[in-house]
């Protein structure tokens, strides 16, 4: 089976107003409670295949997923294959598993590796021929004694086209603050033994052939990295998240540039958020500095990220981008 889903993360003080919104309006809700155990070998060779195992318990009923390497497009849109078996208990059946794992991974070396648990709140949407699940997710993923919040808006179709999902998406982007959510569940709690979760790595700017399809390419790459960072500023704010943040939007206005008239509201957009950034660059340049000064830069910055991450036109502009790359202007 695959599963489509679209990811929105907002600010946990934004979610609990997500169901007030016109979209919901006389709609019934389900909600239940979701407690999963996440697992991989010591080796991680789940993680390096990118691959999530993991052991579900909704009310009384235990499940356990698989779920393959997929993939996703600048609008956070993750296509994976998706397999689920229920369970007598709370225990692995390592062979459901076996036929279904390449035979690189050692399945008796399995162990539980972090937690994710969290209320959710579902609706079932209709848009023309299309049908979607929205579920908000309140909760937390846990690793030790280290905790990140989970507070996020999964979309997944259950029948019809695709399209629906980023047409919803952006209609909930007109409500509350928003933004693409391109790490998984599973990736934030992989990521979250690091003290600083990985940056990642910007794309080259340097394309084979510089048509308008490789430009597109190389600018939904340079999209979906923004997103990252931007969604990494929730858990940390390294010098690292925030200079590669903005080199990752000032190399897409300059992409972006390339497409030529339909994208310049795009590239003009893109320069105002660029200028909305610039607060946080400092923390960037002090980051060396004498450290009493750097702390209280530093807590500036703490400031102005909470302020960036409830700014509603940073989640729209990001959804925008998306349809725009998407449409094959």
């Amino acid at each position: 089976m695959r599963e489509l889903e679209l990811k929105l993360g907002c600010l946990p003080t934004t979610i609990t107003t997500f169901k007030d919104i016109p979209l919901l309006n006389g709609v019934p809700a389900e909600q239940k409670l979701l407690l999963n155990l996440y697992y991989d070998t010591p080796e991680e060779s789940l993680k390096s295949l990118k691959i999530a195992l993991r052991v579900r318990k909704s009310g009384e009923q235990w499940l356990q997923t698989l779920k393959t390497a997929g993939t996703t497009d600048a609008s956070g849109l993750s296509n994976r294959g998706e397999l689920e078996w229920p369970l007598a208990g709370p225990n692995l059946d390592l062979d459901l598993l076996r036929p279904n794992l390449p035979e690189t991974v050692d399945v008796e070396q399995l162990y539980p590796v972090f937690s994710t648990n969290f209320k959710r709140t579902t609706w079932l949407v209709n848009r023309g021929e299309s049908v979607v699940e929205i579920a908000c997710d309140q909760g937390e993923v846990r690793t030790g004694n280290r905790i990140e919040p989970i507070s996020e808006i999964e979309l997944e179709l259950k029948a019809g086209d695709a399209s629906a999902l980023l047409t919803l998406a952006t209609e909930i982007a007109g409500e509350i603050p928003v933004w693409i959510g391109q790490r998984s569940k599973a990736q934030r709690g992989q990521e979250l033994k690091f003290e600083h979760p990985p940056v990642p790595e910007l794309p080259n700017l340097v394309v084979d052939k510089p048509d308008t399809e490789s430009i597109k390419r190389l600018a939904v790459e340079l999209t979906i990295s923004w997103q990252r960072c931007f969604e990494l500023l929730l858990v940390t704010q390294t010098p690292k998240v925030t200079t590669v943040l903005c080199s990752a939007i000032e190399r897409l206005i300059s992409v972006l540039r390339q497409l030529g008239t339909p994208a310049q509201e795009l590239v003009a957009d893109y320069e105002k958020l660029l200028l909305k950034l610039l607060p946080l660059m400092d923390t960037a340049y002090f980051s060396g500095s004498d450290p009493v000064w750097y702390r209280t830069v530093q807590d500036k910055h703490k400031l102005f990220v909470s302020e960036l991450l409830a700014d509603q036109e940073i989640g729209k502009l990001a959804l925008n981008t998306a349809g725009f790359l998407l449409r094959g202007e």
